[in-house]
């Protein structure tokens, strides 16, 4: 199975001979073509349970805090709604800067996935070469569920960040054995639990992740 990796990075690595331009020029066209996908969406067809996160988001929005007042008045959460308030917070920025619309409802989210786009790109630059880098950000910026995710005012493209981010983060503790990244690898992963609980096991491999990396004497991930 290594012998299987290391051929892949021997074969990506083969295009070291690209120019820093020329790679910024792959990533341009890879951030363009995702947004191509996304941006004349933003004002399409709004899904019922993105109303379980931009409600929160205006009632923050008008300083009533994080309330949910597309759930039913009975309903506890119709007062407070306990789900974590990542995705309302950003709604609620969004509504205060850009007023309150559907678009600026899922303006976070497309910000999410450039950066999503970004940080696959920088994550398989350093470890299966530029033109590996080139391949990945395609994939990620023309695969189905991040450019759906990216229009819609949901949580998960901004979990899907958070762990890129973390992973990068996390990588580069791998290269320079330096503890303030693997900090800033747990930081960004706790970032994520605010927008999916689900990230909470993810901080936890993140954990045993650094302690493998210790062990391995700070080999790359």
């Amino acid at each position: 199975m290594k012998s299987n990796v290391d051929r892949l990075k021997r074969k990506c690595n083969s295009g070291r001979s690209l120019a820093p331009t020329a790679l910024r020029g792959w990533l341009g066209l890879a951030c363009l073509l995702f947004l191509m996908q996304t941006v004349p969406y933003l004002s399409s067809r709004w899904l019922p349970d993105e109303s379980w996160y931009a409600a929160p988001g205006l009632s923050i929005a008008r300083g009533n805090g994080v309330a949910d007042p597309a759930i039913g008045a009975n309903d506890i959460e119709n007062q407070f709604d306990a789900r974590p308030p990542g995705t309302a917070i950003v709604i609620s920025g969004a509504f205060r800067l850009f007023g309150t619309s559907q678009v600026s409802a899922r303006l976070g989210s497309i910000l999410a996935g450039v950066s999503v786009v970004f940080l696959t790109f920088y994550l398989a630059l350093d470890q299966i070469g530029p033109l590996g880098a080139i391949v990945a950000t395609f994939v990620v910026a023309t695969d189905n569920l991040v450019v759906l995710t990216s229009r819609t005012a949901r949580p998960d493209i901004f979990t899907v960040a958070a762990a890129l981010a973390s992973l990068l983060a996390i990588n580069q503790y791998g290269r320079k054995g330096s503890a303030y990244w693997a900090v800033s690898g747990g930081l960004l992963m706790a970032v994520g639990t605010v927008f999916h609980i689900t990230l909470f096991g993810y901080l936890l491999s993140c954990g045993v992740l650094v302690i493998v990396i210790d062990a391995m004497g700070g080999k790359s991930i």
